[in-house]
């Protein structure tokens, strides 16, 4: 396995994770993405996934159950309400978002935000910052948590099987970041993704919030210098200003508009 492709793994074994203890009653529980519930949360990591692995030229994946589709994040047109709020990366695969939910901070976002590969983003975007709501289309199915959870390891057992292919690890396409290949678009955006979105789900459910320090400060380092672009995309949330003293993932965190 690739060092990326580990990186990627153990960050989304993390997610997982977070998944499959959350309890039953705790899925329609607020998120600090306003206008998600938990479940939003997920749905919207998934669909982002499947953006970003349509990105890859491999395809397109839809719903568990249903034939490939281009993936849909809050406010597209396959059935989310609401504008959904744009992926930190903007759009990965091309698919517009809309507006989504307001984030912690209450700034309203752009296109995708919540995070950000693909329809929308909740990570640091305006999306868990944006404002609007529409939930994604699995959302309005009300999957359960273990349809959630095997909905995203169906995705990240894809993502990584690219990671390790080179032909499609080393695809390119443009990002708001500039042009990336699919392994940089999964360490950098990916990383972001997965981080924000573990602490958005525990933060909604009463679980665990602590996050990989290691991923965290390099995933903080490597956005910084795209700060600027990033928040042109309409996607992020204004960066909050963290406590003295604050931990690394403190800073992180408020790096992306949330307020721990």
């Amino acid at each position: 396995m690739s060092d990326i492709a580990d990186r990627y793994d153990r960050l989304a074994e993390g997610f997982l994770r977070r998944i499959e203890v959350t309890p039953p009653d705790k899925w329609d529980a607020p998120s600090p993405c306003e206008g998600w519930v938990a479940r939003d949360v997920v749905t919207h990591v998934v669909d982002n996934h499947r953006a970003i692995l349509a990105a890859s030229g491999r395809g397109h994946f839809g719903p568990p159950g249903t034939e490939p589709q281009p993936a849909a994040g809050p406010g597209s047109e396959s059935g989310s309400s609401g504008a959904g709020p744009r992926s930190p990366s903007g759009s990965w695969a091309g698919e517009s978002s809309g507006a989504g939910p307001r984030s912690e901070s209450g700034s309203s976002s752009g296109a995708g935000s919540r995070s950000g590969f693909g329809g929308s983003s909740g990570a640091g975007s305006k999306s868990p910052s944006g404002s609007g709501a529409g939930a994604p289309a699995e959302a309005q199915a009300k999957l359960d948590g273990a349809e959630l959870a095997a909905a995203f390891d169906d995705c990240r057992r894809r993502m990584v099987a690219l990671l390790n292919d080179p032909a499609a690890a080393g695809h390119s396409f443009p990002a708001p970041i500039g042009m990336v290949t699919f392994e940089t678009a999964v360490d950098v955006i990916g990383a972001l993704e997965l981080l924000v979105h573990t602490w958005d789900l525990a933060r909604a459910v009463g679980g665990d919030e602590r996050l990989d320090q290691e991923a965290v400060a390099a995933t903080f380092e490597a956005l910084k210098p795209h700060y600027a672009a990033l928040q042109a995309t309409e996607a992020f949330l204004t960066e909050v200003t963290p406590p003295p003293g604050a931990d690394i993932q403190t800073r992180f965190l408020c790096f992306l508009g949330r307020t721990p």
